[in-house]
């Protein structure tokens, strides 16, 4: 198979360049693009190319199977980062427990969970109204995650329930008045009066 030139450049100071990915091709761009796709499936990534090419997209959304939705800006309006890749900042490192109940078979957490645990990972997304999901397991040892996207205000999200509840999906909406790379940033500061601890069990961030 012949495919067109492209190129992978790599930032002076990339964020973390396993994760967050730029890709540029030229005019017969989508061939290559699926090819690093089959290879690079579930990272993060932003894409530069012509954007009178609805087709192609269209195509490339199917290839995708709508875990990441592109426009034809080519800005991405819907992504998923699952939890086990994301980037710790404070705390210990991320263990994935196996579990059969929940969607994907298990769910990551930082071991040993402790107050002020911070993680964060990179999503390129258009300027518009998302929603933020977590997706995961809420229990009584579960905290109070602290979420801050880019440089809009943070909110929280309490992850305590009375019993544990798998596949669970916790929501909230905001704004990017912005498009470009944006750094969500996780932080379990607080909890519940009523939790045993300060974990955060996640399968996936979903915004969308």
């Amino acid at each position: 198979m012949n495919l067109p030139d492209f190129q992978l450049p790599v930032p002076a100071n990339p964020p973390d360049a396993g994760t967050m990915i730029a890709v540029q091709f030229g005019q017969d761009w989508i061939p290559a693009l699926l090819t690093v796709l089959e290879v690079m499936r579930g990272e993060n990534f932003f894409v530069s190319a012509p954007s009178d090419i609805q087709e192609q997209i269209d195509e490339l959304n199917d290839r995708l199977q709508n875990t990441l939705i592109i426009t034809p800006q080519l800005f991405p309006i819907r992504d998923i980062h699952f939890h086990i890749n994301s980037l710790i900042s404070t705390g210990g490192g991320m263990v994935w427990t196996i579990d059969a109940a929940q969607a994907f078979n298990g769910y990551a957490v930082q071991s040993p969970a402790l107050q002020f645990d911070k993680t964060h990972f990179y999503m390129f997304l258009e300027a518009r109204t998302y929603q933020f999901q977590r997706f995961g397991v809420i229990g009584t040892g579960q905290g109070i995650m602290t979420v801050k996207i880019g440089s809009n205000s943070p909110f929280t999200m309490d992850c305590y329930n009375a019993t544990q509840v798998k596949n669970s999906r916790l929501q909230q909406n905001f704004t990017l008045t912005q498009s470009g790379v944006v750094d969500v940033t996780i932080e379990m500061a607080t909890k519940n009066g009523a939790s045993a601890g300060y974990s955060n069990s996640v399968t996936y961030f979903l915004i969308q």
